[in-house]
Formats: C-alpha cells, structure tokens, sequence
C-alpha cells in the first residue's frame, strides 16, 4: 500500500468535488431568495474566488514544505500577522460548527 500525501492535482480534485457537492448540487436557499435567477453566476465566481484561493496556499505550502500556516504567516507578515492569522483562524472554526438559521 502507498501512503503519500496528496499532490496539487488531488488536492484540487477533492476541492471541486467538495464544492459541486455542497454550493451547486445544494443551492441554499438563502443564496436563492437573495441572488434570485443570478445566483448560479455567483457560485460560480465564488468557485473560481476559491480555486485563487487553494492555488495560492497550494504553492505557498510547496515552498515551505513542513511548515503549517501560522509559519508562513510569521514568514509573510511577522509576528503580528501571525497573531492575526491565528485569531481569524480561530473564530473560523469555531464559527463553522454552528448552525445558523438562514
């Protein structure tokens, strides 16, 4: 059995699978009464935000190899933006095993 880790191309795979599955097959409705007929254009430039989004960290990460986020924030912006990260990342998570009535 080979134990790897997931390269850029998987880990690109598991991000659309991940999105198709809960924005577009699973339109919420609060995306529907507030976008209307135009809500699909918005998913779609919400998806293409967040592919931006993992191709930055995905080739951040491939230059610091080992490193987690916090490290490459400490890298990128000191100690303070290290914090910063920490914090927003922090509430983030906390923020999503809520379930907030739309």
């Amino acid at each position: 059995m080979n134990l790897s880790k997931l390269g850029s191309l998987e880990a690109i795979a598991f991000t659309i699978i991940v999105m198709l599955n809960n924005i577009v097959l699973n339109l919420p409705k609060s995306i529907l009464s507030k976008c209307g007929s135009s809500s699909i254009i918005n998913v779609i430039y919400i998806s293409i935000i967040g592919f931006i989004f993992l191709s930055i960290i995905l080739k951040l990460f491939k230059k610091f190899k080992g490193y987690d986020i916090l490290d490459i924030s400490e890298f990128l912006g000191g100690k303070a933006f290290k914090i910063i990260v920490g914090i927003l990342f922090s509430i983030f998570s906390n923020l999503s095993l809520y379930n907030f009535p739309s």
